[in-house]
């Protein structure tokens, strides 16, 4: 009887261990960092575009109640017709305005028939509208 010896298993192996290399590994973590630094930017302008998007739809929502507000005025009061500090929370409320919404400024035309500035502070920014007939201006800024 022949007694066999196991063969050696590293004799046989090969050496095909086929890894990356550590340039290979880098190269692809460059070209990650560079898709990185290209998405952020835009996704971060994207994020403030639709912060003030959502601004400007409050203020659309105020000043639909301070025309409310100023019609009802104005067809009690005719051009003796004011509207001032003391009446903002009434307007807020009809607007139903989040709390954190505080209005700044707000004037009427020489006619009293329209809004021709409404200023709200929403979250520390100014939220603008400007009243041009046939197409009303709304802007975000820090400052008015």
């Amino acid at each position: 009887m022949e007694v066999r010896q196991a063969p050696d298993r590293k004799v046989h192996m090969r050496h095909d261990n086929r890894g990356f290399t550590l340039v290979e590994l880098m190269v692809v973590l460059v070209i990650l960092v560079l898709l990185a630094s290209i998405m952020v930017p835009a996704f971060l302008g994207y994020v403030d575009k639709t912060r003030d998007d959502a601004k400007i739809a409050d203020l659309r929502t105020v000043v639909s109640a301070a025309e409310a507000y100023r019609a009802d005025r104005y067809t009690t009061k005719g051009t003796n017709c004011k509207i001032d500090s003391s009446d903002y929370a009434g307007i807020l409320s009809l607007a139903g305005a989040e709390s954190g919404i505080t209005i700044e400024d707000l004037k009427l035309t020489s006619t009293k028939k329209a809004i021709s500035l409404l200023v709200i502070k929403d979250e520390g920014e100014y939220v603008i509208y400007r009243y041009k007939p046939g197409q009303p201006e709304y802007s975000v800024a820090d400052t008015y």
